[in-house]
């Protein structure tokens, strides 16, 4: 599960800040820091996803397995 954090600026993310100052401000009440663990998965394939991530100062991957059984 993610941990709550703090003093994190939400426009650390530069998606959330190349937001118009009022759509930023319309999301900014729904966005919540946390911090996720080295090697932790966040959704596994079929999962609903009932929150999305905005990334400040991490890397994320995505890993799809393919018919055959091999990965990507």
């Amino acid at each position: 599960m993610a941990k709550p954090a703090s003093r994190l600026d939400h426009r650390a993310n530069q998606l959330l800040a190349a937001l118009a100052p009022e759509d930023f401000a319309a999301l900014g009440p729904h966005l919540e820091t946390v911090r996720l663990l080295k090697g932790m998965i966040v959704y596994e394939t079929g999962d609903q996803m009932p929150h999305v991530y905005f990334p400040q100062d991490a890397v994320v991957s995505l890993l799809t397995i393919l018919a055959d059984g091999k990965t990507v």
